[in-house]
């Protein structure tokens, strides 16, 4: 007598196959998921340089405040760079970063998960 596989094992060799392919193509990006990345071409339109100021800790005494508050906000202060960028449809998107970039106006970048990425 030949052997024979019973159904219920066959149909579970299919599942975990197929299972495993799903898997591997959702891991790969192959496949998207609620976390996959909506890239948007653009192109870069202003770079601008902002100063941001410091927020004080709202530690001190009444005398020493006023001066306290002024040293520590400017302490605190650093600089940050909105890249303004034009999207295929018209609509501007405004993306701020704490290092200086390496984008230009008239540079085509991809907008991905809130950062520029070249094209």
């Amino acid at each position: 007598m030949e052997p024979v596989i019973h159904p219920f094992v066959a149909g579970a060799s299919v599942a975990v196959i197929l299972l495993s392919g799903v898997g591997i193509a959702a891991v790969t990006g192959y496949l998207p998921g609620s976390n996959a990345q909506k890239a948007e071409r653009a192109v870069v339109v202003e770079v601008k340089e902002v100063d941001v100021k410091g927020q004080h800790a709202g530690l001190g005494v009444v005398g020493a405040a006023a001066v306290g508050h002024q040293i520590e906000r400017s302490a605190r202060s650093h600089k940050r760079y909105d890249v303004s960028v034009r999207l295929y449809d018209g609509s501007v998107k405004t993306v701020s970063s704490d290092a200086p970039p390496a984008w230009k106006s008239g540079d085509k970048v991809r907008v991905v998960n809130g950062r520029l990425e070249p094209v």
